[in-house]
C-alpha cells in the first residue's frame, strides 16, 4: 500500500492546493465540482497523490471526528482506491472518464454514539489510464435507530443496480436530484453530471413538455423522449413517473421515476419492417415477372399447339410418313402440356397478386364432378387404381367459378392416382355437411405424408421429393394452386394424412353458396 496522503486541508475549505500534480488547482476544482456540488452529505477532492484538494463543510466537520475514532480510515481509503486504479485495475475497463469503487460500509464510535458510515469513492482517469481525481462521499447514519432505513435502502439500491431501466429523481422544480448508475451505460455520462440539469433539458419530447406544463402533480407512463448520448448520437427512452409529496406538509416534491432504452427495440422493428417490405416487393416482383413471362410463352405455345395439330390430322395431305404423324403428335401432346404449365403459373400469380377474378354462376356440381372424373379415369386406369364416386342424392346447386373448381377436382384426383400404388383405391365424396357448408372429400391409399410434408405441399413450387430423381414427377403447382382457388371462393382446404396409410383432402365451401340444401343430400 503507499504512504499515507497528506490529508492537510487548505487554510479556506474553498481554495485549492497549487500542487496538483502537474494540473493547474482550477482545471482539477472545475472537474470536480461537475461532480460535487454543496450538497448536505459529507464529500471531498483528492489529487492522483492522494492529497485533499476540497472538502465542503460537511467534510470540515466530520474530519475531526474520523480522526478521535480512526486516524487511519481516511488514509487508508484514499491509498487503496489509488492502489487499485494504479496496478489493479482491469485493463479493458481503462480510459477517459468516471469510474466508481464498490461501497465501503464502516461502524466507527463517534462522540455523538455508535454509527455507519457508507463511503463511495470515484476515480477520474485520463485517456491513458492515469489517475486525474478521486472524489469520495461519506453518509453517515446512527446504528439503532437507522438499521432499518439503512437495510431498506440498501434493497433498494440493489433493486436500481439491477433493473435494465435507469432511475430519477427531481426535486419541486423538476430539477434532477437523483440518476441511477445505470444511465452511465445507456446515455455514456456519469449520473453525477445530471444531477441539478432540468428533467426537460435531458431531450426533445413536446408531449413531455407539455404534459408537465399543463398537468403537473400527475402520474404519467410511456412518454417517449429523444435523448443524445456522450458521443452525439440520439437514443429514444420511454418515461415514466409519479409524483412525490411531502409527509409533513403535503406539498408537492418532485417527480420518482423510470426511463426504458427504446433505441434497440426500435432499430430491430424497423429492421424487420425494412425486411418485410423488400420480401414484399420481392413478391410481387416474381409475381409480375411470372405473369409477364407467361403471357410471352403462350402466343407461341398456342402456334405450336395449333400448327402440330394440322400436322397431326394431315389437314392439308399426307406427311408422306406415318413417322412424321408420331413426331407431330410428341410435339402437340409437350406443347399441350407447357401450355398447362404456363396456365397454372399464370394462375398462381395472379393469385398472389390478388388479381384473379372469378365468374360465378350457379353450377350443376354433380354434372361437374362427372366429367372431371372421367378425364382422371383413363390414367387410373394406366396405374391401376380404382377411381370410385360417391355423391349425396339430390345435390344442390351451388354458386361458383366451375372452371375454377374443376381445376381444384382435376389436381387433387390427379394427385391422389398419382401417388397411389397399383391396387389402390382413390375415393371422391360430396355433399352437404351439418351445419350447411359444401364439402368435397378426396381420399387416397397412397404413400401419405407427414406433418412438414404436407407444410411443403403447400409452398408453390414445394416438392416433397425434391431430387432430380424423384419417382414423382410434377412442378408443385397443383396443391397451391387448388388451395388459393378454393379460397378465393370463401372457402377452406384441409389436408389429412399419415404416412403410410393415405392422404384425404377435403374442400369446404361456405354454406352461403349453396343455392339449396336437400334433407337427403348429405356428405
Amino acid at each position: 500500500m503507499a504512504d499515507p496522503p497528506d490529508r492537510e486541508l487548505p487554510a479556506t475549505s474553498n481554495k485549492l492546493d497549487t500542487q496538483a500534480g502537474g494540473e493547474t488547482p482550477d482545471d482539477l476544482l472545475l472537474l470536480g465540482l461537475q461532480r460535487h456540488s454543496e450538497e448536505a452529505e459529507a464529500s471531498f477532492l483528492a489529487d492522483r497523490n492522494g492529497r485533499l484538494l476540497y472538502s465542503n463543510p460537511a467534510m470540515q466537520a466530520l474530519i475531526p471526528l474520523l480522526d478521535h475514532a480512526d486516524p487511519d480510515l481516511l488514509n487508508g481509503l484514499i491509498s487503496e482506491a489509488l492502489a487499485v486504479a494504479n496496478d489493479g485495475w482491469p485493463l479493458e475497463t481503462r480510459g477517459g472518464g468516471w469510474r466508481s469503487l464498490p461501497q465501503e460500509r464502516r461502524r466507527l464510535s463517534l462522540p455523538g454514539g455508535d454509527e455507519t458510515l457508507q463511503i463511495d469513492l470515484s476515480l477520474c482517469l485520463a485517456l491513458d489510464g492515469r489517475v486525474r481525481l478521486l472524489s469520495g462521499r461519506v453518509s453517515r447514519s446512527p446504528v439503532g435507530t437507522a438499521g432499518r432505513q439503512e437495510d431498506i435502502r440498501e434493497r433498494l439500491e440493489d433493486i436500481v443496480r439491477l433493473v435494465t431501466d435507469w432511475v430519477w429523481e427531481t426535486d419541486r422544480e423538476l430539477r434532477l436530484t437523483y440518476v441511477s448508475q445505470r444511465v452511465s451505460e445507456t446515455l455514456g455520462q456519469h449520473p453525477r453530471l445530471l444531477i441539478g440539469r432540468q428533467l426537460l433539458e435531458l431531450g426533445q419530447s413536446p408531449k413531455l413538455a407539455e404534459f408537465l406544463t399543463a398537468e403537473w402533480r400527475r402520474p404519467f407512463r410511456d412518454i417517449e423522449v429523444e435523448m443524445t448520448d456522450r458521443d452525439g448520437r440520439p437514443r429514444l427512452f420511454r418515461l415514466s413517473a409519479v409524483p412525490v409529496y411531502n409527509s409533513a406538509s403535503g406539498s408537492f416534491a418532485g417527480y420518482r421515476g423510470t426511463a426504458h432504452d427504446l433505441t434497440l427495440e426500435r432499430m430491430r422493428e424497423h429492421a424487420v419492417l425494412q425486411a418485410k417490405e423488400a420480401a414484399e416487393a420481392s413478391n410481387r416482383a416474381k409475381s409480375e415477372f411470372l405473369a409477364a413471362i407467361s403471357h410471352e410463352l403462350r402466343t407461341p405455345l398456342n402456334a405450336v399447339i395449333g400448327f402440330s395439330e394440322v400436322m397431326m390430322t394431315e389437314a392439308f395431305g399426307p406427311l408422306g410418313k406415318p413417322v412424321y404423324a408420331e413426331y407431330a403428335g410428341d410435339i402437340h401432346h409437350s406443347a399441350a402440356h407447357l401450355l398447362e404449365l404456363i396456365n397454372d403459373i399464370l394462375d398462381v400469380s395472379k393469385i398472389e397478386a390478388g388479381k384473379l377474378n372469378l365468374d360465378e354462376e350457379e353450377t350443376d356440381l354433380e354434372t361437374l364432378i362427372r366429367s372431371t372424373a372421367r378425364l382422371v379415369d383413363p390414367r387410373a386406369g394406366e396405374n391401376g387404381v380404382l377411381l370410385e364416386l360417391l355423391i349425396a342424392e339430390g345435390m344442390p346447386e351451388v354458386v361458383l367459378d366451375a372452371r375454377a373448381i374443376k381445376q381444384v377436382l382435376l389436381n387433387l384426383l390427379s394427385n391422389a392416382v398419382k401417388f397411389t400404388d397399383r391396387g389402390g383405391r382413390v375415393t371422391l365424396k360430396a355433399g352437404v355437411g351439418p351445419t350447411g357448408d359444401f364439402l368435397l372429400r378426396v381420399e387416397d391409399s397412397g404413400i401419405g405424408m407427414s406433418r412438414e410434408e404436407i407444410e411443403v405441399a403447400l409452398t408453390p413450387f414445394g416438392q416433397v421429393d425434391s431430387s432430380l430423381s424423384r419417382k414423382f414427377q410434377g412442378t408443385g403447382l397443383g396443391l397451391p394452386l387448388s388451395k388459393g382457388l378454393v379460397e378465393l371462393h370463401g372457402g377452406q382446404l384441409e389436408i389429412d394424412s399419415r404416412k403410410p396409410g393415405g392422404t384425404s383432402v377435403i374442400v369446404c365451401l361456405p354454406a352461403w353458396r349453396v343455392v339449396a340444401k336437400p334433407t337427403s343430400a348429405q356428405a
